[in-house]
């Protein structure tokens, strides 16, 4: 799970599928799906402040808690594919 080159962070809000769109495709973003209601987003290892880098992001306004957590082993396999989560 270290050398997935990803770390996972989970937002919460009124407007995660609009967020969730805006980050698709973004400079830093490996991938991003939406468990429950949570955002659960792969943010790319070279960016060292995940949470600040997505707390700064305007397509992010709205959220109402943007927090790191442990990578699982689907974050594994999206990382390792490529596929899945998007």
């Amino acid at each position: 799970m270290k050398a997935m080159g990803a770390h996972v962070v989970e937002i919460e809000g009124p407007t995660l599928r609009d967020i969730r769109r805006h980050l698709l495709g973004m400079d830093g973003i490996m991938a991003a799906a939406q468990l429950g209601a949570r955002l659960r987003v792969l943010v790319k290892d070279e960016v060292p402040d995940p949470v600040g880098f997505l707390k700064e992001k305007p397509e992010t306004n709205g959220a109402t808690l943007i927090e790191q957590v442990r990578p699982n082993l689907e974050d594994v396999f999206v990382t390792a594919t490529g596929e899945g989560r998007q």
